[in-house]
């Protein structure tokens, strides 16, 4: 009797075995359900992006989620992707760090950082919002 989950070509005289994939409703699959998605979005010469994407991918290992990482290459895909400064990071799309009047193109991006001015938002400002998305 075929479950749905048998594999496809079973060997002569063996029963059908399920596929390796954990069950349903498991804290596996609830997680990536609730997973977010993380985009480190940069310009190749930006001094701060190593900075974001250390802290970005120290964070990936601690809370599980993966980071795209693209780069902008034209006025033309700033604008497209709203593009605020390198480096900016998206979550879920949407740039929580963004200033609404913060104008888009291909430049250096400054974050406010408990220790003042920054070229990148610190582990814990970026743990704080990853947290409260998922």
């Amino acid at each position: 009797m075929f479950d749905g989950w048998a594999l496809p070509f079973p060997r002569t005289g063996s029963t059908p075995q399920r596929a390796h994939r954990p069950p349903y409703g498991t804290a596996w699959e609830a997680s990536r359900l609730n997973a977010v998605n993380v985009t480190l979005l940069y310009f190749d010469d930006c001094p701060s992006r190593q900075t974001a994407d250390q802290h970005l991918s120290a964070l990936a290992k601690e809370m599980d989620f993966t980071i795209e990482r693209v780069e902008v290459t034209s006025p033309e895909e700033a604008e497209q992707l709203r593009f605020r400064g390198s480096p900016s990071i998206h979550i879920d799309g949407v740039d929580l760090f963004a200033d609404p009047d913060a104008p888009v193109g291909l430049s250096c991006r400054i974050y406010q950082t408990p220790q003042g001015s920054a070229g990148s938002p610190t582990a814990d400002q970026l743990r704080s919002v990853l947290a409260a998305r998922q």
